[in-house]
């Protein structure tokens, strides 16, 4: 049996709705022992605040995550809920010590980053 500790997925230019989003996710939170995780959106991924959600359920189901690389190039869906998401995730992951966002001509504005 192979057990992974790194993941990494590339969404960028494809086509992926909420449903799918959501079904990744849910797969996502099923690997526990991840200690690596790299999740690139790009700007054809077409996701709503329930997606958001569940982006967040996953990470906050990565208990022994240590490094986690998030870019949303052009994700012109990718905004302050999804951010929020992420946050309130993140505060259960007490291992990351490395941790990139990269939020590149998204929708974040001020009130996401205080969130």
């Amino acid at each position: 049996m192979c057990i992974r500790d790194s993941l990494s997925l590339d969404f960028t230019n494809t086509n992926i709705a909420d449903k799918g989003v959501i079904a990744i996710s849910d797969s996502i939170s099923r690997l526990t022992n991840l200690t690596q995780l790299q999740l690139s959106v790009g700007r054809s991924i077409n996701f709503s605040d329930e997606s958001s959600a569940h982006i967040g359920k996953a990470l906050s189901c990565l208990t022994n995550l240590k490094a986690l690389t998030l870019n949303f190039f052009r994700s012109n869906r990718v905004g302050d809920e999804t951010l929020k998401a992420i946050g309130t995730a993140l505060s259960t992951c007490k291992s990351i010590t490395t941790l990139n966002l990269f939020l590149y001509l998204t929708t974040i504005t001020d009130k996401g980053v205080i969130a």
